[in-house]
């Protein structure tokens, strides 16, 4: 069984692009695994239902908002109907956020499991590059990613891949 590992986030918002810099990471690390198939959308949310119709495993890895502990990770299995959401109004296909485009996915006949692995980010403020506290968490996040990945492939190595780690 082959797992879609998916990268999302605006690199050009600080560490909103957190999901596509471990994605990339993980590519690295692993290149052309039978196990897993990596893929960076950023901010093509209208490509993620299509991508995920051959999978029956997807982990997708995006950035959280600010919090008290950036860096932190989670992850969870996306179950419709579970996420606390508040009002929201669509004005533009721009307000379209990844929930949606989850339910547009199960939706279109999607029966596999998701799971999102959000990372706590520390600023979303325009500029190019992570915040100094995630460049300096990114190989240990890295890290935790590439456990999880090996729990849900069994056999997927967990080795250095060539990164520091912490």
């Amino acid at each position: 069984m082959v797992v879609c590992v998916v990268g999302l986030g605006n690199e050009l918002r600080r560490d909103d692009g957190v999901g596509v810099k471990v994605v990339d990471r993980l590519r690295s690390c692993y290149g052309k695994n039978k196990e897993c198939d990596f893929f960076i959308l950023a901010n093509d949310l209208f490509a993620l239902p299509g991508l995920l119709e051959p999978y029956k495993k997807a982990v997708i890895v995006d950035a959280f908002p600010p919090g008290p502990h950036p860096g932190k990770l989670v992850i969870s299995r996306f179950v419709p109907g579970t996420v606390e959401r508040g009002p929201a109004a669509v004005y533009s296909l721009h307000d379209l956020d990844l929930y949606w485009h989850l339910q547009y996915a199960l939706h279109r006949g999607y029966k596999g499991d998701i799971f999102l692995v959000g990372i706590e980010t520390a600023s979303l403020e325009p500029g190019i590059g992570l915040s100094p506290v995630l460049r300096e968490k990114l190989p240990a996040l890295t890290k935790q990613i590439r456990g999880f990945l090996a729990k849900l492939v069994k056999g997927l190595p967990e080795e250095d891949c060539g990164y520091e780690l912490k």
